[in-house]
């Protein structure tokens, strides 16, 4: 698991990128509950993190695909295959991803 924000530090709405072991994940706010996925769209291998956050969905800047960042799957157009999620631990108001 990664250390990866305290709790209050992401506002809800707002995402976070974050590099860990040669891997680049998006650390998502959504109303309070925090989510990660990879920051990379499946449909062009363009990073996620340049996009932004809408309700539970995070699209890309390129060319508009979005992807639940509850489950990964894709909800719009051209995106077509799921991006990698990765389960969130909050312990002691620290937000860890287990990836």
């Amino acid at each position: 698991m990664i250390k990866v924000a305290e709790l209050d530090e992401l506002k809800p709405g707002a995402i976070k990128r974050i590099t860990s072991n040669g891997d680049t994940l998006l650390l998502c706010n959504v109303a309070g509950e925090y989510y990660a996925v990879k920051d990379l769209c499946s449909h062009e291998d363009f990073p996620l993190s340049y996009g932004c956050l809408k309700g539970h969905d995070i699209e890309c800047s390129l060319h508009g695909a979005r992807f639940d960042v509850r489950s990964g799957l894709p909800t719009a157009e051209p995106g077509e295959v799921a991006i990698q999620t990765y389960p969130i631990v909050i312990h002691e108001r620290i937000i860890f991803i287990d990836n």
